[in-house]
């Protein structure tokens, strides 16, 4: 049989002697072979490496990444925690100021300490208090892993903000209850002038004998503007023979007022009426010797002295 071979000549030049190499095929096919895993193994090798690089690449990508956030969030810290004690005064003072509000509004003093809506029944839930406990504990998680003592600070403040509010929601309904007593009390002139004759015992300028005199006659020129000397409600628009026409107004907790001899009455019984507001004309109906009004306060059922609520009495 006859072998397969490769004979390979070399000449260096026409003067030197010619060499040969005859390879066998079995040999050239292992070279050829060699040859190929060779290369395959380069591409692999520098296929794997492309792909390290790119992956490394990403990773350094992400951690610049990363440390970019996280230097973000220690300035985000270092700012929250200046930031800190400055709101801390501030709610100190927003608590302070709160506390004063509620003993002039005469309301049991809050112990802080307390956590919000756990013993004094400050009402119903409040407005977002839910979304603000979320955000504190959010805060306080982020600030717990840059700065030690800050989380419970933010917490701490939390709940203290959330009871002032609630404090302060209370503060308003108290003060809105006082606000409208003090608008239902009497305390204003109900016409300017002169005071003739005040309250008590006096002797009757008709029979000259001692009588008690249940209000106050304030001198003014007819047709002068009566005033309501609080809110309330007309409950009597009439006339009678000493006290000639005359309005009742009931201003609840068991006050009433009574202005008399009016020129004419403006107003109607079942009106509501404002402080201030115009409900009559001054004149000398009923028994009178001139024009004034004579005004009365009752107070459960008792005639007192009006001069109690009138303020700046003199000045009148």
């Amino acid at each position: 049989m006859r072998r397969k071979s490769l004979t390979i000549w070399i000449a260096p030049d026409i003067y030197r002697k010619v060499h040969s190499l005859t390879l066998h095929h079995t040999v050239i096919k292992l070279t050829i072979l060699a040859l190929l895993t060779g290369a395959i193994g380069i591409t692999t090798l520098l296929i794997t490496l492309t792909a390290r690089y790119k992956t490394m690449k990403t990773r350094v990508a992400a951690l610049d990444s990363l440390k970019e956030e996280n230097k973000k969030q220690q300035e985000q810290i270092a700012y929250f925690t200046d930031n800190l004690k400055g709101l801390e005064e501030q709610v100190g003072k927003l608590k302070e100021f709160g506390q004063k509000l509620r003993v002039m509004t005469s309301l049991e003093p809050v112990k802080t300490s307390e956590k919000p809506n756990s013993k004094y029944g400050l009402g119903g839930p409040l407005e977002g208090a839910e979304d603000l406990w979320e955000d504190a504990a959010s805060l306080g998680s982020f600030l717990k892993e840059g700065q030690d003592g800050a989380s419970t600070s933010i917490e701490d403040l939390t709940v203290q903000i959330v009871i002032q509010e609630q404090s302060f929601q209370e503060i308003e309904k108290a003060l809105k209850r006082q606000r409208n007593r003090l608008l239902s009390t009497p305390s204003i002139w109900p016409v300017k002038g002169l005071v003739a004759s005040g309250f008590g015992k006096r002797v009757s300028p008709f029979t000259g004998e001692t009588e008690m005199h249940r209000g106050i006659d304030i001198l003014a020129r007819a047709g002068t503007s009566v005033k309501a000397a609080a809110n309330g409600l007309v409950t009597e628009v009439g006339t009678m023979p000493g006290l000639g026409n005359y309005i009742t107004i009931t201003h609840g907790n068991g006050v009433v007022t009574r202005y008399g001899h009016n020129k004419k009455n403006l107003v109607k019984k079942g009106e509501r009426i404002s402080r201030g507001q115009t409900i009559a004309r001054v004149g000398n109906s009923g028994r009178t010797t001139g024009p004034h009004l004579h005004y009365e306060v009752v107070v459960k059922g008792k005639y007192v002295n009006p001069f109690l609520y009138i303020p700046n009495y003199g000045e009148g």
